[in-house]
């Protein structure tokens, strides 16, 4: 939990509620969301093909373009490994060296289908093979190498889809290696340009699968902790953001479920419903929005008519039952209301003395 959380309040029901807020800048808080992002990679590299972590740097360039961190070389790379064929999720980090404050990048790529050399180099099957060189002489191409399960085991590189500088692949993407990638988020600096696959979120198809089992054996969570494939048990992994909803809407969308959820499970149940009516909403065209307002007033006027028909016929009923419990069969209004009696009007007076 966060050590110096904010508050806020949220309307439940009748009354506000005051809930905690996490700051997200704390060392708990930005550790949490390093184990988050550890065990989102490990669920992804359990439904990978190949998984690997990448160094990309730069070489020296007179025009300091090295000293800056360029998100769209890293797009670029990526959409060349498309191209290319491969089938690949990511995650990257991109910092500035601590020595000389060279930027580069630590990505994860996770390879659905990661092609051969020879699928991707078309003089391959005449004996012609691109090479892996350290170092290429000055004016020298360096398009001939193509990124492949060959590339040699952490040794620096250069490939035809980054030739901004040289690469350094580690093969064995274990939990150490990814959390190495991580760690780099604990960091109180902002000097880090970070991101990831989203559509869907990283390990969608693992917490799919264990949405599936839980819906099969009629099994609500009673929380969002979880142990992620080859993680560590003595480590806390907590589902958030879009991981969340997407296992609470996997498992189910009946809110008749609701009940037998704990109170946090209900509380993201109800959020989640919410965004999902607005994005319902939103998606609507003008003239639908127009439609179904008109159509929501009418019911609305509708209602109310009905609810004072009934208020009326109720005032009737009861002024009858009142008239028919009324000895003289008349009533009168006293103070706001009638009882049985005479009215003032025709109250029989007494008669004066000596008249």
């Amino acid at each position: 939990m966060c050590i110096n959380p904010s508050h806020i309040w949220v309307l439940r029901g009748p009354k506000h509620e005051k809930l905690p807020v996490p700051c997200k800048q704390c060392w708990r808080c930005r550790k949490n969301r390093v184990n988050d992002y550890v065990a989102r990679a490990m669920a992804e590299a359990a439904h990978s093909q190949r998984v690997c972590t990448v160094t990309l740097t730069y070489a020296p360039r007179d025009d300091l373009a090295d000293k800056i961190l360029h998100s769209k070389h890293f797009q670029l790379f990526m959409k060349l490994l498309r191209r290319a064929g491969h089938k690949v999720r990511y995650f990257v980090v991109g910092e500035y060296g601590d020595l000389k404050g060279r930027a580069h990048f630590h990505a994860i790529l996770f390879f659905q289908r990661l092609l051969p050399r020879v699928d991707q180099y078309p003089l391959y099957d005449r004996g012609i093979s691109p090479r892996y060189k350290d170092d290429y002489p000055a004016g020298k191409s360096q398009d001939d190498a193509p990124f492949c399960d060959e590339i040699p085991q952490m040794r620096m590189t250069h490939i035809r889809e980054w030739p901004h500088g040289h690469i350094k692949v580690d093969w064995r993407a274990d939990e150490r290696a990814i959390r190495y990638i991580c760690k780099y988020l604990l960091k109180g600096t902002k000097e880090y340009w970070f991101s990831l696959s989203k559509k869907p979120a990283l390990g969608h198809e693992w917490f799919q699968e264990k949405a599936k089992l839980a819906r099969d054996l009629a099994v609500l969570p009673s929380g969002f902790e979880y142990l992620p494939p080859g993680g560590d048990p003595t480590k806390p992994y907590l589902m958030t953001g879009a991981t969340r909803r997407d296992y609470l809407n996997a498992i189910t969308q009946d809110p008749a479920d609701m009940a037998s959820a704990s109170e946090w499970v209900q509380k993201t149940f109800e959020k989640h419903h919410r965004q999902r009516l607005l994005d319902e909403w939103v998606s609507l065209s003008s003239e639908e929005m127009a439609e179904i307002i008109a159509h929501h007033m009418q019911s609305h006027f509708e209602h109310l008519e009905q609810v004072q028909r009934e208020k009326r016929q109720l005032a009737v009923d009861n002024l009858l039952d009142q008239l028919r419990q009324s000895p003289h069969g008349w009533l009168r209004r006293e103070k706001g209301r009638y009882v049985p009696g005479y009215p003032f009007s025709v109250w029989p007076r007494k008669k004066q003395h000596g008249s």
